[in-house]
């Protein structure tokens, strides 16, 4: 989309926060309707695993509203920017995201943009503070402030009752998050972990290519709080010993290892952390079953998240699930353990109650 590689609007806001402090919240004053977050839905999962395409197709539904790319990119004033924002974009096109799965995207489509929220307000967050493990007791009522009001704007320029987010980082705040917002709703993608890495390896070198053509790429995927791909990645830190060694393999250009060293430390986290504590309403999203069994999975989904069904407004997503087929001949000394932590996956999908 045109000018979405435009720097100066982040410059600006950075150099007058307080000015864009103040606007956001003489909005939110004047905000007529307030309303109530109820069972707000998060998505979240390592990239790859099927988050944008879940929260594309439950977008869809008439209930549902979250951030879209017509609210950049200042976001922090959505009510005022949705009456200017027009001019801004003109008559802009969908088009296919860059990362050739073929999904379409344009200004009306979800991302993660809620995730600058929590950039401002999380400290060290562009080292390592984005994936910093929030739980339950982390105290921020700045953050959780912020999120609130925020989310309250979205659902009236939406004029929705339940709010979406796409957020990847968030699988390490869930605890927090579950704090703030105690119906919440938790979704968790996962995928075959060699489908998954050969794809955050494809989509790198796509980027790192991306980088010669399009100006500005990389500090645009800075700017909006992406870490996983191109000249500005970095590693999550959840595992310091294979944090090291995922950095180490990306300096060497071993990114299969790199990804699959990610893969491991996120998923055990998620084990770990989320399944022993049946307060936390998760629903672990098996993307090769979405595949398999499209309208079915659809279905169980949005009865997981308390929305009634309605296969037709999710058609025009749902011809979008294919599969890939990817070389598995990379297997390292790890094998084994990314087949225990994948069947452990497995089973408790398999046997989760929606």
């Amino acid at each position: 989309m045109r000018k979405k590689n435009n720097l100066l609007p982040y410059i600006f806001q950075k150099k007058f926060n307080l000015i864009f402090h103040s606007l956001s919240e003489w909005e939110y004053f004047f905000l007529k309707t307030k309303k109530i977050i109820k069972k707000p839905i998060f998505i979240c999962g390592l990239p790859r695993s099927g988050t944008t395409l879940i929260t594309s197709i439950i977008n869809q539904h008439k209930k549902v509203g979250s951030y879209n790319y017509k609210d950049l990119p200042f976001h922090r004033i959505p009510l005022i920017w949705n009456k200017l924002n027009k001019f801004y974009y003109g008559k802009i096109k969908d088009e296919k995201r860059l990362h050739g799965d073929q999904l379409l995207v344009g200004l009306e489509s979800p991302d993660s943009f809620e995730e600058l929220i929590w950039s401002r307000n999380i400290n060290n967050y562009h080292d390592k503070g984005f994936s910093k493990y929030i739980d339950k007791n982390y105290n921020n009522l700045k953050l959780s402030n912020d999120l609130i009001q925020n989310i309250q704007k979205i659902l009236y320029l939406r004029n929705a009752d339940r709010y979406l987010s796409k957020g990847n980082y968030n699988i390490f705040r869930l605890k927090y998050i579950n704090e703030v917002f105690k119906d919440a709703k938790f979704i968790i993608c996962f995928r075959n972990p060699y489908d998954t890495v050969q794809s955050l390896v494809n989509v790198n070198e796509k980027f790192n290519n991306l980088e010669n053509s399009i100006s500005n790429f990389s500090q645009q995927l800075y700017e909006l709080c992406h870490f996983e791909f191109g000249k500005k990645r970095r590693a999550l830190l959840i595992n310091k010993n294979n944090y090291e060694k995922t950095v180490e393999a990306w300096q060497e250009n071993n990114n299969f290892l790199g990804y699959l060293l990610q893969w491991i430390d996120l998923y055990d986290f998620v084990l770990k952390n989320y399944f022993k504590n049946t307060k936390i309403k998760i629903y672990l999203l098996n993307y090769n079953k979405l595949i398999e069994k499209k309208n079915l999975e659809i279905n169980k989904i949005l009865k997981f998240c308390d929305l009634e069904e309605s296969k037709e407004n999710f058609s025009n997503n749902i011809q979008l699930l294919r599969t890939n087929e990817y070389s598995h001949s990379h297997l390292t000394e790890y094998k084994s353990l990314v087949e225990e932590i994948y069947k452990k996956l497995l089973k408790i999908e398999s046997e989760q109650i929606t």
